[in-house]
């Protein structure tokens, strides 16, 4: 039988081959590991993982019977096969998963959106395993993480399986780091890009967007009239403006974007959006300028608002009324959404002759990032460029539902 000693901080098998030579190799089992998740003591975890390292020389000394040469990664391998029998001390795929959810919802500096994400891509996951969700992390292998990406590319997008696969890859670098396991199996998992995945989305044309703003519910009329206004922010950013976020006096307003994290400070209110701003303080019911959509996006109902508006594009002949068949949950697509909206601005400014740095200023974009470092608009020239933007809306935008100040 195989028997384990101490080296440094990690456990050694020392058992014999088939011809009875002695042999040593170490079973990447550390005595006292760097995370200790439930404030055990020293001698409770040495305990522990002694039980894990015993287990591992045992496999060990069983492949060295069949006379093959044992690589670490073999040993994974093996261990893994064998985790069914290994003790239930170990924690679960769920039970981790559970845990490193937790703290990324005590983490204060990620967006509701990027936890949500998470959220999501953990369900599916845990979802997919079935029972096997009980066994230990370390049972997930290569295979089992591609079946997983196979199964979920006939239900949803491939851009979207990609965010699962970036959710899960996350946390299982984190067990990485505590010692959980040796290799992550998300790390070299390949997405494959399905062709029907990236239809291409237009821009709303000038005409349209005066169409939009006369025909639409006054709160969707307002919103269009605040996305064009902050540079073709997206819906999130806007659905979720506070009214603490408006500086009155310097008539500015500032966000952070939910996608990005992008800290727009100081965004000039261009006449149209001031207005648009005063009317609703008027009827101001709660911390969100736009309240219904603000509550729904803070409840995790992103996706419905952007449903809401694509039915609304519809309902008034913007795009066709076709009945897609859906394959899976993928969301029937639609030639125009929202964040058509962004492409819009980002098109008018570039029309205009706005230096390309400031329209990036402008519209938040990340791209040429070296240049913004350098570039650095003061407000009221940036002020000057968005005053443009109010020439989309047209002369009678902000006629509509509005009363004299």
């Amino acid at each position: 039988m195989a028997n384990i000693r101490k080296r440094s901080n990690t456990w050694i098998a020392d058992f014999k081959d088939r011809n009875g030579n002695r042999l040593c190799r170490t079973t990447k089992v550390r005595i006292i590991p760097k995370y200790n998740p439930y404030g055990k003591t020293s001698k409770q975890l040495e305990e522990e993982t002694k039980r894990e390292a015993q287990m591992r020389a045992e496999a060990l000394e069983e492949y060295s019977k069949w006379g093959e040469k044992v690589s670490p990664e073999k040993l994974d391998i093996l261990i893994r096969a064998e985790l069914i029998k290994m003790p239930q001390h170990l924690e679960s795929v769920e039970a981790f998963l559970d845990r490193f959810l937790q703290s990324r919802k005590r983490n204060l500096s990620l967006s509701f959106s990027s936890i949500l994400r998470t959220q999501k891509a953990f369900e599916r996951f845990l979802e997919f395993l079935g029972d096997k969700k009980s066994n230990p992390l370390a049972s997930i292998t290569k295979a089992v993480c591609d079946d997983f990406v196979s199964s979920e590319l006939h239900r949803v997008s491939s851009r979207t399986v990609d965010r699962y696969r970036e959710s899960l890859s996350c946390a299982f670098n984190r067990a990485m780091d505590e010692d959980i396991i040796t290799k992550n199996p998300f790390k070299h998992v390949k997405i494959p890009k399905c062709g029907k995945d990236s239809s291409p989305r237009r821009a709303f044309t000038q005409d349209e967007i005066r169409k939009l703003i006369s025909v639409l519910p006054e709160d969707w009329a307002d919103m269009v009239i605040a996305c064009i206004c902050l540079g073709g922010q997206r819906l999130g950013d806007i659905a979720s403006l506070k009214w603490n976020q408006v500086d009155w006096p310097g008539r500015t307003i500032s966000l952070t974007t939910q996608k990005t994290g992008r800290v727009m400070r100081d965004i000039p209110l261009i006449p149209a959006l001031e207005e648009l701003l005063r009317r609703r303080y008027q009827g101001m019911i709660n911390e969100y300028i736009f309240p219904v959509q603000g509550e729904m996006y803070a409840q995790g109902k992103g996706s419905s608002l952007s449903g809401e508006f694509v039915s609304l594009l519809r309902a008034h002949e913007f795009v066709e009324r076709k009945v897609v068949q859906k394959q899976g949950d993928r969301r029937a697509f639609s030639p125009l959404s929202f964040h058509s909206l962004r492409s819009s601005v980002v098109t008018f400014l570039h029309n205009q002759g706005v230096p390309p740095e400031m329209c990036r200023e402008i519209v938040g974009h990340d791209s040429e990032e070296i240049q913004r470092i350098y570039y650095r608009p003061n407000t009221e020239e940036k002020r000057d460029y968005m005053k443009k933007l109010g020439i989309v809306l047209g002369d009678d935008t902000m006629t509509k539902n509005s009363e004299a100040i």
